[in-house]
């Protein structure tokens, strides 16, 4: 992870918050998780999510997940 993806990675999540939503990270490495608690980070994002889907549709692609 460059620091300049994780810049981009907070403040889609930041805009994502703002909307009502919540951002979700799944099937991180373990070195993208040690990444997240060395910065302080992991608390930023929705913890656990499950039945993770994601769909190609027309224009865009659509990811849904259930959070816990």
């Amino acid at each position: 992870f460059a620091s300049y993806a994780i810049g981009k990675l907070i403040r889609f999540n930041d805009r994502v918050q703002q909307a009502g939503g919540r951002l979700a990270l799944c099937e991180l490495t373990p070195t993208i998780e040690e990444v997240l608690d060395i910065m302080s980070l992991r608390k930023r994002f929705a913890p656990h999510a499950s039945n993770v889907r994601i769909e190609r549709l027309e224009h865009y692609w659509m990811l849904t997940c259930r959070l816990k």
